[in-house]
């Protein structure tokens, strides 16, 4: 699934996603330089879902929801879904890919400090 926003002209290119990780550093420094201060994530799980969905869902749908958000948000740019959670309860199921919770807190943490620029 591919989610786009309208173009948006800045200088001499035309940006076409606020996807961090789809720009190079230097598109990310021309958004901020315009105004976008705003870094939205999501957090989603890999886990067990029953027999019928991938143990991506909870990832997927955190992607979707933190990309919409930040298209509604004026000068909001989207930084990459974290992908694991604290999902002990699901470590009984293959495929489960679960952290201690002092270790996703650690992880929160410092994305929120690297997506404010934070030294």
């Amino acid at each position: 699934m591919v989610l786009v926003i309208c173009d948006l002209y800045i200088g001499e290119i035309t940006m076409k996603t606020i996807r961090i990780d789809q720009m190079t550093w230097k598109t990310v420094e021309q958004y901020m330089s315009q105004g976008y201060k705003t870094v939205v994530f999501g957090i989603g799980s890999t886990e067990q879902h029953g027999p019928s969905l991938p143990l991506r869902t909870d990832r997927k749908i955190a992607d979707v929801m933190a990309h919409t958000v930040a298209r509604e948000l004026e000068g909001a740019l989207q930084a990459p879904t974290i992908g694991v959670g604290f999902s002990a309860h699901h470590l009984n199921f293959p495929g489960t890919i679960s952290l201690r919770e002092s270790t996703l807190h650690a992880i929160i943490v410092g994305y929120i400090k690297r997506a404010l620029l934070e030294k």
